[in-house]
């Protein structure tokens, strides 16, 4: 349950780191931001008052400034503006204060306050205790210093209008933190809680539990992965089943001859069968290791195609002599079910262009097929035509000679190890494993085969292949 949870509190943790970088982010960068901003846009202010200030006093062509002259001029300025403005000589003997003070004469300031022209958060020890903001401008006439006008503003104030736009600005800083709530709630509900879904389903896989109790209604990737997993678990389960039914097959095909010849032998060596009926039983047991020797070269023929793939030696031969080649290795079984094969070729010579030693042996267990379900004193059809660029070949049962499959066995055939009941009672020696072996071939070639059939009728293989071009 815990590994279950740890991306959801990784998530979890990520959305918190990201609400405190925003809230740190606006503390320490959006704040000082807002004071630089305001800083900046007071000094402009104060420059610009001294400088007008400087610029009238400069065009009365004076040679010195006096308090007449200067307290004129700011009682217009006051109107407007919440500022300090000092005056002093070259010397740095204050001439005038707007703050109105008496006896200025026993107040000199240092020249090097005046001759630097932007200061802040500073004071004037024993003058200007609160902290403060200036800007010097130089007065000049004619090239020659008279002075300095100093415009002041308390630090109190730019800090309060720093604090006000702070105070503005606060609901857009929530709102960003709601947004991004928003969007994390988002990606919690649409991401998140799927790949929590996907991760506890392939957990559940491994350990064999192939249900799914988990559903994703979003239609992207993460639906795209989880259908796949679902879909994966179920070929899992259906291939547990498979191997299961395998086993039990194989088992089931392996101890039948085997207990026979055992059992035959046991009896023969102690006396049970009489000498005389050795032959009759050593038949049973010959018949039964053929079985055996079957089952196990189909075996390790399926499983060279699981394993390596199936290598494919195309060249170009005669299907028709193929196909004769093939009925007359059955010509000893025939006889003595007194089965016919009759042979229809379209053409005298249908050169296709596949591998040879695999068609045959389709073609062998095609027809092996269908001699073990026909009864006696029956015949089976083989055929050959060509259409546009392929060469059709059918194995088939003659009406109401042949057998036939049920319709519901049809689509299983295929199959491994898949037997009908039909065929479990009529011979034992099916594997059960031949047309598992001529499907996977003709898949192989990028071919088809299909089957049709009635029980009680009868049942038709055919299968294509590439005719050689000319």
């Amino acid at each position: 349950m815990f590994r279950s949870r740890r991306l959801i509190i990784k998530f979890s943790i990520l959305y918190i780191i990201t609400v405190l970088l925003i809230l740190f982010g606006w503390t320490l960068g959006g704040l000082r931001l807002i004071s630089s901003k305001v800083v900046n846009e007071h000094k402009d202010i104060l420059y610009n008052c001294a400088r007008q200030i400087a610029v009238e006093l400069n065009s009365d062509g004076k040679e010195s400034i006096t308090k007449s002259d200067f307290s004129s001029m700011f009682n217009s300025i006051k109107k407007y503006m919440s500022v300090r403005i000092i005056t002093s000589d070259t010397e740095g003997k204050i001439i005038y204060d707007s703050e109105g003070r008496g006896d200025l004469s026993a107040y000199s300031l240092n020249t090097d306050f005046f001759s630097q022209m932007f200061l802040i958060d500073v004071t004037l020890e024993g003058y200007v205790d609160e902290p403060f903001m200036s800007v010097s401008y130089p007065v000049n006439s004619d090239m020659t210093a008279m002075g300095y006008i100093v415009v002041i503003q308390d630090m109190e104030r730019i800090n309060r209008t720093s604090n006000e736009i702070n105070s503005a600005l606060w609901p857009y800083v929530c709102t960003l933190l709601l947004a991004v709530t928003l969007l994390y709630v988002f990606i919690y509900l649409s991401v998140i809680i799927p790949l929590n879904r996907i991760l506890k389903t392939a957990r559940n896989l491994c350990n064999h539990d192939y249900s799914s109790e988990y559903t994703i209604k979003s239609r992207d990737e993460l639906r795209g992965i989880y259908d796949a997993i679902k879909y994966m678990g179920k070929d899992l389960s259906n291939l547990e089943a498979y191997q299961k039914e395998f086993i039990a097959n194989v088992s089931h095909d392996f101890r039948s001859p085997l207990t026979s010849i055992r059992g035959y032998t046991d009896a023969m060596l102690d006396g049970t069968i009489e000498p005389e009926n050795y032959s009759r039983y050593l038949e049973i047991i010959r018949f039964e290791a053929e079985r055996l020797t079957n089952l196990t070269t189909n075996l390790l023929t399926l499983e060279s195609f699981d394993n390596r793939g199936m290598s494919l030696y195309p060249v170009e031969f005669d299907i028709n002599r193929v196909i004769k080649q093939t009925a007359a290795s059955f010509e000893g079984i025939c006889t003595k079910k007194h089965i016919t094969i009759k042979l229809t070729f379209d053409l005298p010579e249908i050169f296709v262009y596949a591998d040879k030693d695999k068609i045959e042996q389709v073609l062998y267990n095609l027809t092996d097929n269908a001699i073990k379900f026909s009864h006696n004193n029956s015949s089976i059809y083989i055929k050959t035509h060509i259409k546009g660029d392929n060469a059709f070949v059918s194995v088939k049962d003659v009406k109401d000679e042949g057998i036939g499959i049920p319709k519901d066995s049809l689509s299983k055939i295929w199959d491994r190890f898949y037997k009908t009941d039909l065929s479990r009672g009529k011979d034992k020696k099916g594997t059960g494993l031949g047309l598992s072996i001529v499907k996977e071939i003709i898949t192989a070639h990028d071919e088809h085969i299909n089957v049709t059939s009635t029980p009680k009728v009868g049942s038709e293989f055919s299968f294509s292949l590439p005719v050689k071009s000319m």
